[in-house]
């Protein structure tokens, strides 16, 4: 379903898929990349899934359910410890370290701040994008306040007078 074609998005963004929790995605890029290429090709990756989630909210989220599916998005990016284990001889990846902490947190704050997608300050720096509003959020476990750009929209249900509607998918992606 969905979680194969957000997958197959990152994928052919030169992202990594690094764990699926609940309704939520992390997903890592820069494995092979620098930094400033890795913030942009997890840029694009969000705006096709993005792209990907409008297609399907009107083909058929909208019809079968009524309204439609939302996501949330946090990206940040910063130096993460990396791990590939082995449980059962299946492979892992495992990330660790603050820009992860950071990009979750983001994510979780999309709903109070109503934009689907947020983005650190570190990440806007990396991009290049016309002015995007910013403003300054507490991030728990952050000791700063930290500036964050609203790269995305409203939710829709709320817009729709809906807001127990939403139950989105969650990505947060570190690069």
């Amino acid at each position: 379903g969905l979680f194969k074609l957000f997958n197959q998005v990152i994928k052919s963004f030169g992202g990594k898929l690094v764990e699926l929790a609940g309704d939520n995605i992390y997903a890592l890029f820069g494995l092979k990349s620098n930094i400033k290429e890795a913030a942009n090709n997890a840029y694009a990756a969000i705006q096709a899934i993005f792209d990907n989630v409008k297609v399907f909210n009107e083909v058929y989220a909208e019809g079968f359910f009524g309204a439609p599916l939302e996501i949330g998005v946090g990206l940040h990016t910063g130096k993460v410890f990396i791990d590939e284990t082995g449980i059962d001889s299946v492979p892992q990846l495992s990330v660790m370290g603050l820009p992860v902490n950071i990009a979750a947190r983001l994510q979780s704050a999309t709903k109070e701040l109503n934009n689907d997608f947020l983005l650190s300050e570190d990440v806007y720096r990396l991009l290049d994008l016309e002015e995007i509003e910013m403003t300054a959020i507490p991030l728990r476990g952050v000791s700063t306040m930290q500036n964050v750009r609203l790269a995305g929209s409203p939710y829709l249900s709320r817009l729709l007078g809906k807001p127990d509607l939403v139950d989105d998918y969650r990505l947060a992606i570190s690069g």
